[in-house]
């Protein structure tokens, strides 16, 4: 099944509840496929263990199963049991793990809340302009939202889950950090590369309130452009053990001690930038400027 066909009906509204939907109802024997009971023609017989295992080995069952570490698990059941995948209550206990890269979605609804045993949700590559936390599950700890729309993480701030330990909000559109540090006593690990940042001074002082922040992202924004951008961000978070997907030493943190405060001594260090061009070679040069160098070189 493609994931056009997912959406058939739907119009410009494109729910995360429904893709889950969809990806689950694609692990379901096709009737083709489903044995027949001997005795009712139209009876739709469960596999032993044993046929389900030897169906799934084989290549005559392929279906997807990456978007889900339990998907494999959901696939057993159906073929133990074809009836099993249509109990919601079944498949919002067994997912943990989800993946919903690349599937146009547009909301995360209401409908993706009731997952309440998901703790991983992975929405890369949608059309997602805000996160609702009331839409998210409550045990949920990774939310990653890399590639899609969205403008500012407000409406996700008012009250993010509890236990969220990662945040992925690369390639958006974000001009502005909005978060309430006591909102997120759980976060570990944040991603805000690749958006249109540009006041590092005042995002800094937001993430320095952020307790127990370990690694951070934001590279490729145009604040990482300021000349002391690295050496201000690893003094003014020294929680840091991971700065723009590298490991932050003791012996950094020592090296750039004092660069935070002298900053704010002469906040114009802040407003300067640089950028840095490396030319490995240059080729289709006229061949008589050569000659001229050449000649001024060795007279």
């Amino acid at each position: 099944m493609s994931c056009e066909s997912c959406w058939d009906g739907y119009g410009a509204s494109r729910p995360a509840s429904v893709a889950i939907k969809f990806l689950v109802n694609s692990l379901k024997l096709s009737s083709s496929m489903e044995p027949k009971d001997s005795n009712e023609d139209d009876a739709r017989a469960a596999l032993t263990e044993s046929e389900c295992q030897d169906l799934i080995a084989s290549k005559v069952w392929t279906v997807n199963t990456e978007w889900s570490r339990e998907a494999e698990k959901l696939r057993q059941l159906a073929a133990l049991d074809p009836s099993a995948l249509s109990s919601e209550k079944v498949v919002k206990r067994t997912l943990r793990h989800l993946r919903l890269e690349d599937m146009q979605i547009t909301e995360i609804d209401v409908g993706v809340s009731e997952y309440n045993e998901m703790e991983e949700l992975i929405l890369t590559g949608n059309y997602l302009r805000t996160v609702e936390p009331r839409c998210l599950p409550k045990q949920l700890k990774v939310l990653e939202l890399c590639c899609n729309k969205i403008e500012c993480l407000s409406a996700l701030d008012t009250s993010p889950p509890a236990l969220l330990q990662h945040l992925g909000a690369s390639y958006n559109l974000l001009t502005e950090v909005v978060m309430t540090p006591s909102n997120w006593s759980s976060l570990l690990s944040l991603d805000l590369s690749y958006n249109k940042l540009q006041d590092l001074p005042g995002i800094i002082k937001i993430l320095s309130q952020i307790p127990h922040l370990k690694s951070l992202v934001m590279m490729g924004n145009p604040l990482a452009m300021v000349t002391c951008y690295f050496s201000y961000v690893i003094d003014s978070l020294p929680g840091l053990i991971s700065f723009d997907d590298c490991e932050v030493t003791v012996k950094e943190k020592q090296l750039v001690g004092g660069i935070r405060k002298h900053c704010e001594k002469k906040p114009e260090l802040l407003k300067s930038a640089r950028i840095e061009l490396k030319v490995d070679s240059i080729t289709g040069l006229p061949q008589i400027q050569c000659e001229v160098l050449k000649s001024n070189v060795y007279g």
